[in-house]
């Protein structure tokens, strides 16, 4: 079963508009939170910005990201301003 899955994967590069219910979202990160870790540490966090918080966010991280790579391409490339949320794993 784990073959089948890693071969029928895809990559999804188009997203609905819709948002997720925040409660969805919720029970999606705790399913995360509890993934096993070495020595049961779960060294992560998790957070979520959407609207003008996200926005800002990414701003910032694209400034990073073009100092860091190639350019204003590479920045929008990455960017990400469609998305309705920006999920970041620490």
């Amino acid at each position: 079963m784990a073959k089948e899955e890693i071969y029928n994967r895809r990559s999804i590069r188009e997203f609905k508009e819709e948002m997720l219910p925040v409660e969805v979202i919720n029970e999606i990160l705790d399913a995360g939170r509890v993934a096993p870790s070495g020595n049961n540490r779960q060294p992560w966090k998790f957070l979520v910005f959407a609207g003008e918080k996200k926005v800002q966010l990414l701003d910032a991280m694209g400034k990073g990201v073009k100092r860091e790579r190639h350019g204003e391409r590479e920045r929008e490339r990455w960017h990400g301003r469609d998305s309705k949320t920006v999920r970041l794993l620490c």
